[in-house]
């Protein structure tokens, strides 16, 4: 890559040096954008791992409220094979939930005028 970056500044100079409207040949300006094609073809590599770095552990969170307990702990899947909603009938219907709503309810309204 320095080696093209090299080559590109000493034909720019001498392009400018001799007053020429263009030092490069056909082919050389043509294999040099080849080169920076397939360079370029890789940059969007980066972002796409971290993305999906950053979004795994959203996906595990949502992937396991739709298993079943016995599914959790029997075996690593990537999906839940028996799709299920009982998990979410539980948390909005079992009264030892509320507890945990009224605590974080009260917890953001708190922070909430402190803040403001």
């Amino acid at each position: 890559m320095s080696g093209v970056n090299e080559r590109t500044n000493r034909v720019s100079e001498t392009a400018v040096s001799e007053g020429l409207s263009s030092a490069l040949s056909q082919d050389e300006v043509a294999r040099l954008m080849r080169r920076r094609g397939e360079e370029s073809r890789w940059w969007w590599i980066v972002p796409t791992v971290y993305i999906i770095v950053i979004l795994l552990p959203i996906y595990w969170l949502i992937n396991m409220s739709f298993k079943t307990n016995a599914e959790i702990v029997s075996s690593l899947t990537l999906y839940p094979h028996a799709p299920t909603l009982a998990n979410y009938r539980t948390i909005f219907s079992d009264p030892s939930w509320y507890s945990g709503y009224i605590n974080s309810i009260t917890y953001v309204v708190m922070n909430m005028v402190i803040s403001v």
